[in-house]
């Protein structure tokens, strides 16, 4: 959110002003504000958004508040319009400076961008998320030292990712730093940010002259010399000053802009131990008062010379470790070892004292100890601060924006390497372990997690998994009573046997796994049945575990498993509906609304009683609205949520695919093309993101059936073929993923099926031998079973389209030779389902294929008796 967001006086002497060859010989003051300036735009919509109300105006712009007027989805944004008058080439030039450098940060603690263009009158817009927060001395004021510093961190590892982006913000100030109720920091207005050069070190520097805000800039900013990461340094180091002791570093009697900058030039800060109260003053003496005079030296060149040095500080001084500000004596690192190791340090003394006579022996036996410990405790906060920095922290909150998939594939990455090396030296740690285990599990989601964003990677994934999985086990075997474990045990079986359901198709590895997660959790239930946690997951587990299952016990076990999480997850419901709980409902709901989809279209085929299939339909249609509105409720509270924008489009689909498959399709167009657009719209945020780009092409598919239903077959044929080109893209980035090629074959099939019901023939037979291409071309990565139920569908189809080429050929001998093909197509099919049953490779759910084949192979040969017959 820009500055004037949240509105703050500001300290006098504080205005930001341009940097001059000179300084001023007068005081600067900024012009006097327009209190009712830029109220004429509310209601005025500038692209997809519409002003409701003006918040502020900062720096450049006038700030408003924006909600999405396009009805894609729900949003509030903040709006940040060029000032009318102040449209020079300089100003102009800043602000599209501001834009591209937030178009180039994605980091959890900084206000993201979310869009830009012109206004109506020609003046420039940027958007951004809406940051409900207060500035972050406000934020800070009533917390402990310690929690400022936390909060303070957060704010540093921004800074610290602008840098790497190549990014001076060079306008630090609470102003421009607010935090959110849940106390997370965002960074705001990049308005006079500066880039560095693209080959430029860290600390390379840029020319100064620009605006800056006197009190929290550097002296060489002040002075327009070069200025380098080290100006943030300076500005982050008054910040945290104020923090930390509630007064400004020098400059205490300035009134104006000018004085203020004598003071930055030239005086020194005061000790700021001296300056806070009791009992600051002592937790500020030593380590932080050295700290933070570091971070205020005037010479940038004995300043700390990145934003890390000074994060690695505060970090060390918390963890009670020697920090660099200080010099390295034996006297000061000993100092420090004892407070972090006082019960231990007075053990070793009493010890030492009791044993004197031994001492040679016993100290050499210490350092011995002491060498070990210390490897041990490295190892530890090694994988620690991997696990939960990087893996946990930075993932978690970045995995649910826009955008994120190319971050996270980095991340992945360097942890991949980082935890393989570590796990050769675990050394029968528990908590390494289990933290090694966990940062697997994350790893392989952002790999190929089912049904989220992932980068394709189905076999990284699998292999992250199993490792955690191998860790896991280990850890239950020396305790069986390690709860956590079990958990942990369990979540990592489930997304293995989904995996396997889904990606590869192995049928029997997907059942044992998905087997193996629910015994886990029903026994975590069995031993803690009031626990609402256990149970809440064993329903997420019956739900994913219906992919596997259904190949053994057909639409009847998956729905019999999704009814049985929906009644826990229902009883859950009735004492606490919480978010949480919310989005494991929509999840089931969605699978026993497909589930019933299927099992309705199965029925269908086999031409069985209507009002089965219409009941069939009618439930699967109301569990998908009740889905829809869990996720507009969800949204509702978490609108900028990545992951429930998607949780949208996908139940817009299913409800719109739900009543064209139920045979209205006028009705499920407009949920359909709702669907599209927010698919589409994720996809283009976020392009390396493979999941997203499938999205689109189901989004396509399903179009294709809500316009075949409502009886327009151009348009349905249409979107049937830009699936197709989408689903060819994905199969290329994940080859191990036959869902798609699945999805390919019965999208050709359906190509096939709408020209052959409107009389295209060719184009029929086009279709459906391309995807008898397809299937014969599963042998090297699918498995047997979904390589023989593709062939056995693709020649079955080819075996209808040659029957309904013999129904229209007027010649008896040609009419007689399509009767043979298409027999042929039939036995070929026939052969292929009579197979899979011997060889038990056939899905449960498609167990009538073979009596179905052999009816209408029964109608070709009497088709042919009837030719021959005299």
């Amino acid at each position: 959110m820009p500055e004037g967001t949240q509105h703050q006086s500001p300290a006098p002497g504080c205005d930001q002003i341009d940097a001059p060859a000179s300084l001023p010989e007068a005081p600067v003051a900024p012009p006097p504000a327009v209190e009712n300036a830029g109220e004429e735009r509310v209601g005025q919509r500038l692209s997809a958004w519409r002003i409701t109300a003006r918040i502020g105006s900062g720096g450049m712009g006038h700030v408003f508040a924006a909600e999405r007027a396009d009805g894609a989805f729900t949003a509030t944004v903040a709006v940040k319009v060029l000032m009318r008058g102040l449209a020079s080439d300089i100003v102009l030039h800043r602000f599209h400076l501001e834009q591209q450098a937030l178009a180039r940060l994605n980091h959890p603690h900084i206000a993201r961008l979310l869009d830009a263009g012109l206004t109506p009158d020609g003046l420039p817009y940027f958007v951004m998320e809406l940051v409900d927060g207060v500035p972050i001395d406000v934020f800070c004021a009533p917390l402990s030292l310690e929690r400022r510093l936390g909060v303070f961190l957060e704010l540093a590892d921004a800074v610290t990712y602008a840098h790497r982006n190549l990014l001076l913000h060079r306008d630090l100030k609470p102003s421009n730093v607010l935090v959110t109720r849940e106390g997370s920091v965002k960074l705001l207005d990049f308005g006079i940010a500066k880039v560095l050069e693209a080959n430029a070190d860290e600390s390379q520097t840029q020319r100064g002259q620009g605006p800056y805000t006197p009190l929290y800039a550097s002296p060489e900013q002040i002075r327009g010399e070069p200025v380098g990461t080290s100006a943030d340094v300076y500005s982050l180091g008054v910040l945290l000053y104020e923090l930390l002791t509630g007064q400004r570093p020098y400059g205490r009697a300035a009134t104006t802009a000018y004085s203020t900058v004598q003071a930055a030039l030239t005086e020194e800060p005061a000790q700021p131990s001296a300056l806070a109260g009791k009992p600051a003053n002592k937790k500020l003496r030593g380590d932080l008062d050295k700290i933070l005079l570091m971070a205020l030296r005037k010479d940038p060149a004995r300043r700390y010379q990145s934003v890390d040095q000074l994060s690695g500080d505060l970090r060390r001084h918390l963890e009670g470790r020697p920090v660099t500000a200080r010099p390295d004596t034996f006297r000061y690192r000993a100092g420090k070892f004892v407070q972090r190791n006082r019960m231990a340090s007075i053990a070793f003394l009493l010890v030492t004292l009791a044993i004197a006579a031994g001492m040679t022996a016993t100290l050499h036996q210490t350092r011995v100890a002491e060498r070990q410990r210390a490897l041990a405790e490295r190892r530890f906060n090694e994988v620690r601060r991997l696990a939960h920095s990087v893996v946990f922290e930075y993932h978690d909150a970045i995995e649910n924006l826009p955008g994120s998939t190319r971050v996270r594939e980095m991340l992945v990455k360097d942890a991949l390497a980082y935890l393989d090396r570590l796990s050769q030296d675990a050394g029968g740690d528990r908590s390494v372990e289990r933290e090694l285990a966990e940062a697997y599990v994350k790893v392989g989601d952002v790999q190929g997690r089912a049904h989220t964003a992932n980068l394709g990677d189905t076999a990284g994934a699998l292999l992250s998994y199993q490792k955690a999985t191998a860790l896991l086990q280990s850890l239950q075997q020396s305790d069986p009573g390690d709860a956590a474990a079990r958990e942990s045990l369990r979540d990592a079986l489930q997304k293995i046997g989904t995996l396997y359901a889904r990606r590869t198709q192995q049928w029997l590895q997907g059942r044992d796994y998905s087997l193996r997660a629910i015994a886990v959790g029903e026994a975590l239930v069995a031993k803690d049945p009031s626990n609402p946690k256990y149970q809440r997951d064993l329903a997420r587990v019956y739900v994913y575990a219906g992919d596997a299952m259904l190949f053994f016990g057909g639409y009847a076990e998956e729905v019999r498993l999704d009814r049985k999480a929906l009644k826990i997850l229902e009883a859950l419901a009735e004492k606490d509906l919480t978010n949480e709980l919310r989005r494991h409902l929509a999840l089931c709901l969605q699978r026993l609304g497909t589930t019933l989809e299927y099992w309705g279209e199965s029925l269908q085929e086999q031409h069985k009683d209507t009002s089965e299939i219409d009941a069939k339909y009618r439930e699967a249609i109301a569990s998908h609205l009740k889905v829809l509105e869990l996720v507009e409720s969800l949204l509702k509270d978490e609108p900028q949520n990545a992951a429930f924008v998607r949780y949208l489009g996908s139940a817009n689909m299913n409800v719109g695919g739900a009543l064209s498959r139920a045979g209205d399709g006028k009705a499920g167009l407009p949920y359909l093309q709702k669907a599209f657009a927010i698919m589409t719209a994720i996809a283009a945020r976020d392009r390396a993101n493979l999941e997203a780009r499938l999205d689109v092409a189901e989004a396509e598919e399903y179009l294709g059936i809500g316009h075949e239903a409502a009886g327009d077959p151009s348009a349905a044929l249409q979107h049937y073929r830009q699936c197709l080109t989408l689903l060819e893209s994905g199969t290329h980035a994940d080859r191990m993923n036959v869902e798609l090629q699945r999805q390919a074959i019965r999208v050709r099939k359906a190509v096939g099926d709408l020209s052959l019901k409107t009389g295209d023939l060719p184009a029929a037979l086009r279709s459906y031998a391309e995807a008898l291409r397809l299937a014969e071309g599963l042998h090297s990565d699918a498995s047997p079973d979904l390589r023989l139920f593709a062939l056995g569908e693709a020649h079955a189809q080819l075996g209808r389209y040659h029957a309904a080429l013999a129904s229209a050929q007027p010649a008896p001998r040609a009419r007689k030779a399509s009767w043979q093909e298409a027999r042929t197509h039939f036995q070929a099919s026939l052969s292929v389902y009579r197979d899979a049953q011997e060889r038990k490779l056939l899905n449960a759910a498609l167990a009538y294929k073979p009596e179905l084949i052999a009816r209408e192979l029964s109608r070709c040969e009497a088709a042919l008796l009837e030719a021959d017959a005299p």
